[in-house]
């Protein structure tokens, strides 16, 4: 996995956005988020499709744990829960 850039993760009640610095902002609609987990306590990783997508804070105290959680939340509320959700 390639460092891609360096930006801000936002959480919408539909979907997750990272906003790159100096770059057009990206949506991963939550219908499309699969597979969403915690690798070595730190970092959020998911699919969308066939592409894994990873996440890193710099900021040590940013519980990936607790994003993941939020996501599985929400889909779950929404109507997008899958067995991942259930968990």
């Amino acid at each position: 996995v390639r460092r891609r850039a360096i930006g801000r993760l936002s959480l919408y009640s539909d979907s997750l956005e990272f906003a790159p610095i100096h770059r057009e902002p990206q949506r991963f609609p939550l219908s499309e988020v699969e597979g969403i987990n915690v690798q070595i306590g730190e970092r959020l990783e998911f699919y969308q499709g066939r592409v894994l997508h990873r996440f890193v804070s710099r900021d040590r105290s940013t519980s990936a744990y607790k994003w993941m959680c939020a996501v599985q939340i929400l889909k779950r509320l929404t109507g997008l829960s899958t067995a991942e959700a259930a968990m």
